[in-house]
């Protein structure tokens, strides 16, 4: 039930901007930003497990992830695709959401190989696989991508860090 009052959220900002193809896209990317600002103003690591604040911010999330798909669909060629899955994954991860926080982060890494934030997207993937899915297996994998395929980037020597410690967990002791 709630992900088709979601569904019919989204489709219904959509539907009612009534302007041109440019201008929907806009609408979007505007309805988008204020879900993320609220998000982010409403999200505290120290307070999510309480589940009414849970609860709505799962219902944010899921209805910007109905935007992004909107949009994805709708304007493949847009530039702000990137930044949006890279901003749904990110809360996905937040909210402890593994499945969806790896799914936009891939589709970064996949769709937008070059993006300004693909290394802090792959070890975000990283980090989701080690701490929310406790796929340590995994972790190192995408851990090892980061240092891999952008050792130049701020994220090589976190990964690299990581790696080390999940192989050796009593190394920090040492």
């Amino acid at each position: 039930m709630r992900i088709l009052l979601i569904g019919m959220l989204a489709i219904s900002i959509v539907a009612c901007s009534g302007a041109g193809s440019k201008d929907t896209e806009e609408v979007i990317l505007g309805k988008l930003t204020k879900l993320h600002e609220t998000f982010s103003s409403k999200y505290s690591a120290e307070k999510v497990d309480q589940e009414d604040l849970k609860q709505e911010l799962a219902l944010i999330n899921d209805t910007a992830i109905q935007l992004v798909e909107i949009l994805a669909a709708s304007y493949p060629e847009s530039k702000v695709i990137a930044e949006q899955y890279f901003l749904v994954g990110e809360s996905s991860m937040k909210l402890k959401n593994g499945e969806l926080a790896i799914k936009y982060f891939s589709l970064l890494e996949e769709k937008f190989p070059t993006h300004e934030n693909i290394a802090w997207a792959i070890y975000n993937k990283a980090y989701t696989y080690e701490n929310v899915n406790k796929d340590i297996e995994n972790a190192i994998v995408t851990y090892k991508q980061v240092y891999k395929k952008h050792p130049t980037s701020e994220w090589a020597e976190n990964a690299k860090s990581q790696v080390l410690y999940l192989n050796n967990p009593s190394f920090i002791g040492e």
